[in-house]
């Protein structure tokens, strides 16, 4: 058995996940709003988004969810956090769940989410370096002037296309049915659009980085100005969450968004998601 410790704090660590024999189970701490002057819908959703971002750190998605516990500071706000839920949570794959109207710690919180989820454990499956330049210095563009999300969505379909030999409406539409399940911006600037897709053997991304940030429904409400999209091969889902859970932890680094922010070279930009990518394979490989 072994544990690891995701945002670890004074007190206590964000997320743990233990692994026992083939499984990783994971535990999210109780979450809470970053910006707490929202009212109960703003604050599920900012805390949902948070939960997003933790469970991919894990290699996890929300359909890997077993149970949650949910705590209100009142009662009254139940419906108006439905709401949000409702639209987050996995068609037919809805976890066990208890909720509770009680005081939370600060009063501005208006609402507290705890997660627990279960993933395969499929470390063996997972080959950074047979996945090629899933990213390379030509799909990095720097200081890109984008308007607004659909003309984003519009030129992300359009390079990804390019990429992977896909029409644009299969790139679009893949981009789109994941969108529909909940925003993949992830706060703190930065969105990670992607898709799992037929006739795609190996996954292939591109960067963006905006000259000036957009909005993009983000848990945070901060605009986005960093962008990696991404398509995953759709018959190998546990590719998907390794490659997935390793760029998220890149992506919510704060020293790693400084340096994408300010690296002139796209060659540089490229070579530093590979590398975070073949690191966390080998950390993988060395503890097995």
């Amino acid at each position: 058995m072994t544990i690891e410790r995701f945002e670890v704090g004074a007190r206590f660590s964000e997320m743990t996940v233990v692994t026992v024999a083939d499984t990783r189970l994971i535990h999210i701490s109780g979450q809470v709003a970053e910006n707490t002057s929202l009212d109960v819908t703003g604050q599920t959703r900012q805390v949902l988004g948070i939960v997003d971002r933790l469970l991919a750190k894990a290699g996890a998605g929300r359909e890997h969810i077993s149970m949650v516990r949910i705590f209100l500071a009142s009662a009254g706000d139940y419906a108006a956090m439905n709401s949000v839920w409702d639209d987050w949570v996995q068609p037919g794959q809805a976890p066990a769940r208890t909720t509770i109207a009680t005081h939370l710690i600060n009063p501005a919180y208006k609402v507290e989410i705890e997660v627990q989820a279960a993933v395969k454990n499929v470390d063996g499956q997972f080959d950074a370096g047979a996945m090629g330049q899933w990213i390379r210095a030509q799909d990095v563009e720097l200081n890109l002037r984008v308007s607004d999300e659909r003309s984003l969505r519009q030129m992300l379909a359009n390079r990804l296309a390019r990429r992977s030999g896909l029409s644009e409406q299969e790139v679009r539409e893949g981009l789109l049915e994941r969108e529909a399940l909940g925003s993949t911006s992830l706060g703190h600037g930065v969105a990670l659009p992607h898709a799992r897709v037929d006739k795609l053997d190996k996954p292939m991304a591109i960067f963006l980085r905006l000259a000036k940030p957009i909005a993009l429904n983000a848990p945070d409400d901060e605009p986005v100005d960093l962008v990696l999209a991404l398509l995953m091969p759709r018959q190998d889902p546990h590719l998907h969450l390794q490659l997935f859970a390793q760029i998220a932890e890149l992506l919510s680094d704060p020293t790693s968004r400084g340096r994408l922010r300010q690296l002139k070279d796209v060659r540089s930009v490229a070579e530093l998601f590979l590398s975070a990518v073949a690191k966390g394979d080998s950390a993988r490989a060395a503890k097995r």
